[in-house]
């Protein structure tokens, strides 16, 4: 950036710049000589919002499946446990339903993990049929009471 101001003898003039910088770290600013620094640092996360979304899953051929919801104040995954196929407190449920998590999440910080399981289909990661787990998708911003797909190929979610 250059700005000239040109002054008569004993003439003053207050000069103010604005910059922007678009990463983070140190930047050195010289004028006629005179030379500074500034240091630019990286916004703040948004605050934690907590709140409840229903997900689902597509993407890949599977029998069941589970959500292993990230909780950023305990630093683990959590996964809800329902009664399922009359099996108690699972983490699996039909391809076709949706997941909720156990207790209200950051939707600011939305973190979840997915793992499938098909007798049939070959899954992407081992190359073998079974448990495939798709690693952890986010960090993604969602709104409370929305209900969600994840896509496991593409890792996009989508408003339903």
């Amino acid at each position: 950036m250059k700005k000239t101001v040109t002054l008569n003898p004993d003439e003053s003039k207050v000069v103010a710049f604005e910059v922007t910088p678009i990463e983070a770290g140190v930047y050195n600013v010289s004028v006629n000589g005179l030379s500074g620094s500034f240091v630019a640092s990286e916004a703040p996360p948004p605050p934690p919002v907590p709140g409840m979304i229903t997900l689902y899953m597509t993407g890949t051929p599977t029998q069941e499946w589970s959500v292993g919801w990230f909780y950023a104040d305990e630093g683990i995954y959590i996964k809800r446990l329902i009664d399922y196929r009359g099996v108690e407190d699972t983490p699996w449920r039909a391809p076709e339903d949706p997941s909720i998590p156990p207790k209200p999440i950051d939707l600011n910080d939305l973190r979840i993990t997915v793992e499938t399981y098909s007798y049939f289909d070959i899954c992407p990661m081992t190359g073998m049929a079974g448990a495939c787990n798709w690693q952890v998708f986010g960090p993604f911003v969602v709104e409370d009471g929305g209900t969600y797909v994840i896509d496991v190929q593409t890792r996009e979610l989508s408003r339903r």
